[in-house]
């Protein structure tokens, strides 16, 4: 649209400037004269050469202005003390100008449990392993409590779906719970013929 304004506003005044010349010394403006054919068309193909060499120019100024403001705006990303981690004393880094970009454009933040969005910091807890438990016991293991229903099916109702899971498979799988103590948990597996 600029470029559409500045065309218009240099053949104005070119072409006034161009009318205003006698014998190529600048007058005062006076009653205009009429040109010849052939300068009205020097001046067309002026106007014709102006615009192709300033519409790659005008393109490319507005290229550079646009990726000079977007390095600004991701120096301001960089400078937000909001955006500062306490914790580990890390500033808020944009590797590239186009973040400012993207940042209009977020709808949904998505998080699962593996930590990929979210920080996941793992501390062992426990283990087990041929048949003994290492680390802490604090008595907050698998709280699963089993539903009978009124048509003799079981279902487990536990504090995570996890917990439930494994109990359910274990169930499928055939496997009992047949003692436990403090250290150790001893399983026993049913194999089902068909």
């Amino acid at each position: 649209m600029a470029d559409i304004a500045y065309m218009n506003q240099f053949s104005c005044l070119s072409g006034l400037w161009f009318l205003m010349l006698d014998k190529g010394v600048p007058r005062h403006p006076g009653p205009l004269k009429v040109r010849p054919h052939w300068e009205a068309l020097a001046l067309q193909s002026e106007y014709v050469e102006l615009v192709a060499v300033n519409d790659s120019f005008i393109t490319t100024e507005y290229m550079v202005t646009l990726d000079l403001a977007k390095g600004v705006y991701a120096k301001f990303i960089d400078w937000d003390e909001q955006m500062f981690d306490r914790e580990t004393c890390t500033p808020a880094h944009s590797a590239n100008t186009a973040i400012s970009e993207d940042l209009g454009q977020v709808e949904y933040v998505l998080s699962d449990r593996t930590g990929t969005l979210t920080e996941n910091i793992m501390i062992f807890r426990r283990c087990c392993m041929s048949d003994t438990l290492y680390g802490e016991n604090n008595g907050d293991a698998l709280k699963v409590v089993p539903i009978k229903s009124n048509d003799g099916t079981i279902t487990y109702q536990a504090q995570s779906q996890d917990e439930e899971a494994l109990v359910t498979a274990a169930s499928k799988l055939n496997m009992v719970l047949a003692s436990k103590d403090s250290n150790t948990a001893g399983w026993l597996l049913f194999l089902i013929s068909d």
